[in-house]
């Protein structure tokens, strides 16, 4: 009998211990996604299914895909601080422009604005066109966080 409390014991402890580590993944990836915003605007002529996120090509801005035959099917607008998994943006970006039927993004524009010193506190900064908020935890006195904002278009060969 004592074998078998025993045994339910530790069958719960680690029932417990394995929802906890999964609990703290999510918190992870959750401040994560805090960190950056992704928003799609379609365009109202064009209609396709979604693709497969994997195969859409990012151009940085300055250069351009060497087949030149392609449609501007939707704009992707992308706010993010500096400290950003740019691995979880880059694959939160070709999803967006995979579930519009993208094939391609080409970046053209990008913009840098700094905030001012947080004081060792916590502070909101309200993103323009955005609708979101930032919160940056900050420990040094003229410590600055810089915002970057890109918009890239949404590609699709004819």
């Amino acid at each position: 009998m004592k074998r078998l409390i025993a045994f339910v014991a530790s069958l719960l402890l680690l029932i417990s211990c394995a929802q906890s580590i999964k609990y703290n993944k999510e918190l992870r990836l959750e401040k994560e996604y805090s960190k950056f915003r992704v928003d799609l605007t379609k365009h109202p002529d064009y209609n396709f299914g979604a693709g497969d996120y994997l195969s859409i090509k990012i151009y940085d801005k300055g250069f351009t895909p060497l087949n030149s035959d392609y449609v501007v099917i939707g704009k992707v607008f992308l706010v993010f601080l500096p400290d950003t998994n740019q691995a979880l943006v880059e694959e939160t970006i070709q999803k967006a422009a995979a579930f519009i039927g993208g094939q391609g993004l080409i970046f053209i524009d990008e913009q840098s604005q700094e905030s001012g010193p947080t004081g060792g506190q916590k502070t909101a900064m309200l993103i323009p066109f955005s609708h979101m908020m930032f919160y940056q935890e900050s420990t040094s006195e003229n410590k600055k966080t810089t915002i970057t904002k890109k918009v890239a278009n949404v590609i699709r060969w004819r």
